[in-house]
């Protein structure tokens, strides 16, 4: 296949300024969220998001995905946020987002949880991480036997100054085409005679050349600021057990338009996850989540734009005779729209543990929220009490 005619790109882009709306209301995109104990009410877990734009693919320019802390009842609210660029808010086209977030709530007098986040800056390579210990006596909470470790959220700012010796014209409130994204904690650590918790905080976002001279000029001195925010869970009787998803596609779709984009099967999205015998509740934790793009078919790695990307845990199910879990998880991408720079291939991963609980009075509520959002930058989604 071979791209697209200038002519033709150009007719399709005069079309979409005519069609272009109004500059999008912003709110000012912020990376910050509230941190703290848990005890005695409902924890709120994150188990992953989805966004998708109504008309183009777009770069990312501000990304926020997570639970915030909850409330007695358990309502929190889902904090969210996405920015693509000039050609999403407006400056050149006004483009419409929708959201997806999926999370579960958990109570028990048994567990206690903290809620916190890990800074870091992200470089040009791509990639930034940081050994976090906790002190466990210093929580400001009763001491438990067990604790269990996963992602609360995520966040990604690209409108921080440039590396020195920048001198272009590029802005980072323009976003980067992404060759890759993600976040993960690695296996949670404990070192029960010192009471420390330990493990390793990891964030991915990678932006690649493609058709804008001076975005490619500027990615050598990009960098990101970006938050992991992660939830620690005490127990006082139960296991962890970890669990791995890697799954792969490939859309052949340069020079096409509106691609349909299929999901990866989802026989290859299944992970089973077999843990302790006679468990009577159990739950997903999402640990990480991670994309790759064009990593062994795009010559030089190249960044796509993106109409649509899923992170997300769809299904679970579990059987406490044989503590064997079932988990769906949605991974999915697609650059599907007027104008498709090259093929893409999608690499997805997911760590997934599965926290198993002896106290079958554990109350356990899974659901998601979806809607549109409809000022860009910093949004929130109020979720409602537990119904009792």
């Amino acid at each position: 296949m071979h791209s697209l005619l200038p002519s033709a790109r150009l007719l399709i882009v005069s079309g979409l300024l005519v069609l272009s709306a109004c500059r999008a209301e912003i709110n000012p995109p912020s990376c910050e969220c509230n941190t703290g104990p848990i005890e005695d009410q409902w924890i709120g877990i994150w188990e992953g998001h989805g966004y998708s734009w109504k008309d183009l693919s777009h770069r990312i320019a501000f990304l926020r995905a997570g639970v915030d802390m909850p409330a007695e009842d358990g309502s929190f609210v889902a904090d969210l946020g996405i920015l693509g660029g000039s050609w999403a808010d407006g400056r050149n086209y006004r483009d419409h987002p929708s959201y997806s977030l999926g999370y579960s709530r958990i109570r028990s007098e048994e567990l206690v949880g903290w809620y916190d986040e890990v800074p870091l800056v992200i470089g040009p390579d791509g990639r930034a991480e940081e050994t976090i210990e906790i002190d466990l006596t210093a929580l400001d909470l009763p001491l438990r036997s067990h604790w269990a470790l996963a992602l609360r959220g995520v966040c990604m700012n690209m409108d921080v100054p440039f590396l020195q010796g920048y001198d272009g014209s590029y802005s980072g409130d323009e976003g980067w085409t992404p060759r890759g994204f993600g976040a993960s904690l690695s296996p949670l650590t404990i070192a029960h005679k010192a009471q420390t918790a330990s493990f390793v905080a990891s964030i991915h976002f990678a932006p690649g050349a493609l058709d804008r001279v001076h975005h490619n000029d500027a990615l050598e001195f990009a960098q990101v600021d970006a938050r992991i925010r992660y939830a620690l869970i005490g127990f006082t009787d139960g296991f962890v057990q970890p669990g791995l998803l890697q799954a792969s596609a490939f859309y052949e779709s340069q020079g096409e338009v509106h691609t349909d984009i299929e999901p990866v099967p989802e026989a290859e999205r299944r992970l089973e996850i077999r843990g302790q015998t006679d468990m009577p509740v159990a739950l997903p934790l999402l640990r990480g989540f991670d994309f790759e793009f064009n990593a062994t078919t795009g010559e030089g790695k190249p960044g796509r734009y993106l109409r649509e990307w899923s992170a997300q845990i769809e299904e679970f199910s579990y059987e406490p005779n044989t503590g064997v879990a079932d988990v769906l998880i949605d991974g999915y991408a697609s650059h599907s729209s007027a104008i498709q720079e090259g093929d893409l291939e999608v690499d997805f991963q997911a760590e997934v543990d599965l926290l198993q609980l002896a106290d079958a009075e554990t109350e356990v509520r899974r659901d998601s929220v979806a809607g549109e959002q409809t000022t860009l930058g910093n949004w929130g989604h109020d979720v409602h009490p537990v119904e009792e």
